[in-house]
């Protein structure tokens, strides 16, 4: 057996080649990869500080008026929650009338007795119904045009259901982009409850991807559970024409579309506009999204999630090179020292940028984990990108139910 040694001398061509695409492929990770993560914490952080001081304390102009959709799929205990959430909401400032629109999609008569309930005690609170014939359709984006159209307001909150605000400041947040002359406002929705490091890791990694899109000035998509934009928009854009045969696509190839057409678009990511979702079944609802903006993420533009996805390969790249690296490098331990310094260096600066968009997100992330969550993201994605490619008949209108 050789001795172990450190020397200059004596070191394979293939060492000094795996050295260089370590290296190349660490200072891509660490200035772009990275820089473009630390989007998301400084938006929050900075709109954080905008929202607790004093000057911020209510928009610059107040609406002249603020319409809240509300989606409502047989959840009544949601539908009354959400009410209530909506009720405390700071309305001074922010808009001169609100009105509060549900959309029932289904015949529950609990959904029924919530909404008189409320009706009776804020006139602002109406209804529009989904007929229960309709068929071959998407019946959200029909509920959703539906509610648009029965709107008496230009500016348009979406919820549903299943949606908790923490704060009485999430109307307010939401609506000081309308205030500065947004058409588009993109808020951001935690799954409450949801299991499992590789889930939690997926939910940030997922939006993080189209958060920094969108920070970047090149909005794709939002979530249909926290976002706004204007009447005037929506029937500019002719409402879902663009995608009507498929069920899916209210929150990602509308956005895509009208900000694509040169609507105007803000993010929020305050923590007191941020949403928490409460679903009977966290994992399998969070896979079900999932599923649903993999099928119709084929047809948004691909730039984003190939910068982000270029991140996954590099780190897998600097992982080969750095094995290889020291696997040749041996009996001679300096080339393996120069690999083994570039591990802390990477890494402790990805997983301490992870940990702070996670925190962003309200995502708590566990920092030993990353590094091997980092790198088996993208396996899962393959596997659920193939799942998705189907005709189902979650995906397209067209197939029978």
């Amino acid at each position: 057996m050789n001795e172990l040694y450190f020397a200059m001398d004596n070191v394979m061509g293939v060492v000094w080649i795996s050295l260089g695409v370590a290296v190349v492929a660490a200072l891509w990770l660490l200035l772009v990869y990275r820089r473009r993560l630390v989007r998301i914490p400084d938006a929050c952080r900075e709109q954080t500080a905008e929202a607790d001081s004093t000057s911020a304390e209510t928009p610059t102009h107040p609406l002249d008026g603020l319409s809240v959709l509300v989606y409502v799929q047989d959840n009544a205990e949601g539908l009354a929650r959400v009410l209530a959430d909506i009720w405390r909401q700071r309305t001074e400032g922010v808009t001169e009338a609100l009105e509060v629109i549900v959309i029932n999609d289904g015949g529950a008569e609990d959904v029924k007795d919530v909404f008189n309930l409320n009706a009776s005690s804020h006139p602002e609170l109406r209804m529009t119904f989904i007929p229960g014939e309709a068929h071959n359709l998407s019946r959200r984006k029909l509920g959703l045009s539906l509610g648009v159209k029965a709107a008496r307001h230009e500016h348009l909150l979406l919820l549903t259901s299943e949606c908790r605000l923490e704060s009485d400041r999430w109307m307010e947040l939401m609506c000081r982009p309308f205030a500065q002359g947004k058409r588009v406002v993109l808020g951001f929705a935690v799954i409450n409850g949801l299991k499992g490091a590789l889930n939690r890791f997926d939910e940030v990694a997922t939006a993080a991807s189209w958060l920094t899109a969108a920070l970047g000035d090149a909005p794709y998509r939002g979530t249909g559970f926290n976002m706004g934009y204007t009447r005037t928009v929506f029937f500019d854009n002719k409402g879902f024409s663009g995608s009507l045969n498929l069920h899916n696509g209210d929150d990602d190839l509308f956005i895509n579309d009208i900000c694509r057409r040169g609507a105007s678009a803000a993010v929020v990511l305050a923590p007191e506009a941020r949403v928490t979702l409460d679903f009977h079944k966290p994992r399998k609802e969070f896979r079900n999204l999932r599923l649903s903006h993999i099928f119709t993420g084929r047809r948004l533009p691909k730039y984003s999630r190939v910068q982000m996805a270029l991140g996954t390969f590099m780190l897998w790249l600097w992982l080969a090179a750095t094995v290889v690296g020291l696997v040749f490098s041996i009996p001679n331990l300096l080339p393996g020292c120069a690999f083994l310094v570039l591990i802390p260096i990477v890494c402790v600066p990805l997983v301490i940028t992870w940990r702070k968009v996670g925190a962003a997100l309200g995502v708590r992330l566990s920092a030993p984990m990353l590094p091997w969550l980092m790198l088996v993201r993208c396996m899962r994605n393959f596997r659920w990108y193939l799942r998705s490619g189907t005709a189902s008949r979650r995906n397209y209108t067209w197939l029978q139910h």
